[in-house]
Order: C-alpha cells, then structure tokens, then sequence
C-alpha cells in the first residue's frame, strides 16, 4: 500500500471517528431521498438476496450515504474470524441495521455521509462485540502470533484480528499508531515485529487483568501494550481521567496535601522530593525522601502511581488518609487537602549578598515563579547565585524558555530542534549578569539538563559566568509532545532530539560538569563547595 493511499485511508477513518475536531463538509441529500426508518426497516425485512459483504447488504437496503471504505475496512480487518461467510455478512448486516435503527438512529445526521459512517462504525463494533466467540486463550493467541507463514497488513491490528485477539475499538489504535508513524522522531519497527511485541506485553501482563465485558477498557489496555512495544521509554498512553490528573499536575495549582513526588518507573518508588509549607503533608510531618506507600489503605503498588495521586487529591477541606515508608518504618496520616499553589522555585539569600535558588520542576508556574524570584533578588543587590537543579526531572520547553528569556540578551539562542522545527530564543530584552554556580546530579533531567546546559553555554559565548558542578546529569536531550486521540486521551512520545545553544545535543551522554563533586551521603558537600567557588569569582 503506498504511503499516500495510507494517508488518504486514515483521513477518512479519522474524519468519521472524530467528526467534532474536523472541518468536515457535510453532503447534503435532498430531503425526499432520505430514507424514514420504517422505510429502512421494510428494506431489511423484506431483502431475501444474499450479498457477499455488509457494505453489499447496506447499499441494497437504501442505507443513506456512508464512506464505504471505512465498513469495508472494519469487514477486512475482522472477516478472518468474525464471518468469513456470506451467511455470516448478513448476520452481521442485520445486527447493524438494528443497532442504528434503535434509539440510535434519531440522533444521527443524515444528511452527512461522515456522520452516517461514524454511527455505523460505533454500530459495527458493538454488534461484533457482542457477536465474538468465547475468549480466546492466552496461549492460543501467542501461538497464533508466533506462526511461521504470517499474511502482510499493514496495521497492528489487523494481526491482532487474525490472532484472536477480542474485540476493541480498534480504529483507535489504528489512529494511535498513524500518529505515531507521522511524528515519531524515527522509524518504528515493522508492522509484523511491532504486532507481535503488543501481542507479547499484552498476554504476559494485562491478559489476567482485561476486563472482556469492557470495550474501553479492554481498547486502553490494548493501546497500552502497543505504546510500552514501540521502543520509547518516554512514552506514555494516557485516558482523559488520567490526562486531567497530569495536567493539573503540571499547572501547579491544585487540591492536596502538598507533595511533590517523583516516580520511578524502574524500581516502582514514588518519593516524596518537594513539600509545600502550606499544605498539610508538611504539618502532618511528613519528610522528604519519604516513600508514597498507600493511599486509604490501598498499596500504592497494587492500584498503580496515578490512580494514588488522583486519590490524593480531592475537595478542599476534605482528609484523605496516607501512608508513607521511611525507612523500615510504615507512617500513617491523615491530612487535609488544601488548594496550593506549588513551589517551583523557592529561595533565600545569605548575609553574604548570595543567593541560593532552588528549581525543584519546569512546571506551568515555574517560568513566572523564576522571573519573580529573579525580580526579587535584583531588588535586594545580591551579588551571585546557586542554581540548584538537583533532582529536578524536567518539564514543559516553554517553562525553561521563559526563564532564560530573563537572564540573556533578546535574541540569545535557548534551544533548537534539528529537522523537527526551528526552536526559541530569548524574547524578553531583560538580563540578569551575576556569578552563579549550578549544581546538577543523575537525576537532573530534560528541561533540567536544558538549564545547565544553558548557563555553561552562555559562559563560553561570554554572556554569563556560570560554574556546573556536581555528577553526571540524566542524559536526556530528547523531547516529548502530547497528541490528543480525540476523546479526551492523550498520547505523549518522544518526537525530537533537542540542542542547547551550543548545538550539540547530549541525549545518552548528559551534561559533564566543570567540576565533579560526589554528594557526601552525611553532608551537602556539593552546596558547601559552590559557595566556595562563587565566593572565590567575588574575590576576583
């Protein structure tokens, strides 16, 4: 199949799936040709012919006008074990007919072919969920899926169909995957080995757990296998419960308790990085480095990172009970929820005139939080910085852009995208020339790294005079963008390497600092030796 009969084939599927987010130009039947329902029922009734498709069993029956290749398609991809038989197209035929001429059918637009087409894929999928055999097996599926002579489509799902796998709403998975071919930052395997790899997560992690009386949530479970098979470790399958909960997340206003945590999805941890002083986590006593351990007596580990955090959070004035490790030890708490607005960037300023700046995240707030800091320590004359971007895991590009924006000359190189775009400069004609020392570790991330990055950047092109010290960053110089499925969930992957203003991008290499510290686990050696440094630039 070329690659423009693709595009054109996923245009229509995407047009009639999601018909509120396109300009779709309606094609307008003159009244008297559009069928009532009784007329259509009579149709149905009275059709004694036998048709080799459903699309052949609509078109006979009068159905208004539908995008024919869209049902067609549905009949390719599940005719291998759905109804491979003519008797079998008209069963199908049939079932759709009552499920759009039910209550169905007074809500559809007739007058528009992509809202017909959209009602009877919707009709389609549900008469096939019912209609599909008794699950399949495990084992069966994976042996299906490891067979030698395997038939070439061209989507993943298509194999899926052929393996056995239940039904889902497939074309979903079909437009996750087109986004993923337009704009991943490279190629992704080829269908059959991406096929497989879905197949293999899927039925050695989520097959006891799917819910096969549940389409959605056998559909995100689906595309959750797909998602982790891509090779992406950045990349994540979000439902639009869950893209809610990022999102205020990232705002940084919200309802809680006050804990900033950080998730590692190696070893499954949720640690407690940051405390707001107004909330009640930090009253309660809870202490960073703290483990999120269970959420009203549910294990963390068992409901999964963001099913706790959204329990978390709730009304204001509300308590929420939450257990934290430290240690061997199990704390139970229970907390008022508050609404916060979170600290990104918090500071003080020593007797000395040097300031101490800590960016805990590059969140919504933090680029503004950053400028009001900045405006702050102008006003008391400090003479030199700590950047402080220790465990900092990153964030949104325009966060950091609009801190930097504030420090160099309007039109300073910030970052810039290869192939993929052409990046940001300084847009703020505002600098703020004074010593700094950045300290970063192995968990300074993405937008962490930028920073760094940044400031030893702007030393060697002589608008800065900027000291990284600490270890070896993350290493990851690459960016993510979210892409929206069109009912709320969200898609987030990697689309494009990212360079600092030097041009040279450090994914899978990090930033080296100019001066290796190695955090004493008794001391903050590392803040103790940046003071020296900056005091040692003032002297000069």
């Amino acid at each position: 199949m070329t690659r423009i009969f693709r595009s054109v084939l996923l245009l229509l599927i995407t047009v009639s799936l999601f018909l509120t987010s396109c300009a779709t130009v309606p094609i307008v039947m003159p009244e008297e040709s559009t069928p009532t329902r009784e007329e259509l029922r009579e149709n149905v009734e009275e059709s004694e012919e036998t048709y080799p498709t459903v699309v052949a069993y609509l078109r006979a029956w009068n159905f208004p006008p539908f995008f024919e290749q869209n049902i067609s398609f549905f009949e390719d991809l599940f005719s291998p074990r759905i109804y491979p038989t003519n008797e079998q197209a008209k069963t199908v035929a049939e079932a759709l007919a009552d499920e759009i001429l039910g209550p169905k059918y007074e809500s559809v637009d007739l007058s528009s072919q992509a809202a017909v087409t959209n009602a009877l894929q919707e009709a389609f999928l549900n008469v096939l969920f019912r209609m599909q055999p008794d699950t399949v097996a495990a084992s069966e599926i994976d042996g299906a899926a490891n067979e030698e002579d395997q038939p070439e489509f061209e989507y993943v799902t298509q194999y899926l169909a052929s393996w056995g796998f239940p039904v889902y709403r497939l074309t979903k998975l079909i437009l996750v995957e087109s986004v993923f071919h337009r704009n991943y930052y490279r190629p992704l395997p080829d269908t059959l080995t991406l096929a497989r790899t879905t197949e293999k997560y899927f039925t050695e992690n989520l097959y006891e757990s799917a819910d096969f009386t549940d389409m959605e949530a056998l559909t995100d479970a689906v595309i959750r296998a797909f998602v982790l098979s891509v090779g992406d470790k950045y990349a994540v399958y979000r439902t639009a419960a869950e893209y809610g909960n990022f999102e205020t997340d990232m705002s940084g206003t919200y309802v809680g308790i006050g804990v900033t945590v950080q998730y590692t999805y190696a070893d499954g941890k949720v640690e407690v990085t940051a405390l707001n002083e107004s909330g009640g986590a930090f009253e309660a006593g809870v202490q960073l480095g703290d483990l999120l351990w269970a959420v009203e007596g549910e294990l963390v580990s068992e409901i999964g990172y963001q099913t706790a955090v959204s329990r978390i959070r709730g009304e204001e004035g509300t308590t929420v009970n939450v257990s934290f490790k430290r240690g061997e030890e199990i704390l139970d708490f229970t907390i008022v929820r508050r609404d916060l607005t979170e600290e990104t960037v918090t500071y003080r300023i020593d007797d000395d005139g040097i300031a101490y700046v800590k960016i805990t995240e590059f969140k919504e707030i933090t680029g503004l939080q950053f400028r009001k800091t900045v405006n702050e320590l102008e006003a008391a004359g400090v003479r030199g910085v700590i950047y402080d971007v220790r465990a900092n895991p990153g964030g949104y590009v325009s966060s950091v852009v609009t801190a930097l924006s504030y420090l160099v000359p309007l039109g300073t190189p910030i970052i810039s995208f290869g192939e993929w775009g052409t990046g940001y400069t300084a847009y703020d004609d505002h600098t703020f020339d004074v010593p700094s020392v950045v300290i970063c570790n192995g968990n300074t991330a993405s937008a962490g790294e930028l920073f760094t990055a940044a400031l030893r950047d702007y030393t060697a092109m002589g608008l800065a005079d900027s000291t990284v010290i600490g270890t070896l960053t993350y290493k990851k110089g690459i960016m993510q963008s979210a892409f929206s499925i069109g009912d709320g969930s969200m898609l987030t992957f990697t689309v494009a390497l990212y360079y600092p203003p030097s041009g040279v991008n450090y994914d899978g290499v990090g930033i080296t600092p100019d001066e290796i510290v190695e955090k004493d686990p008794e001391t903050d050696n590392q803040l103790a030796r940046a003071y020296e440094i900056l005091q040692e630039k003032l002297i000069k």
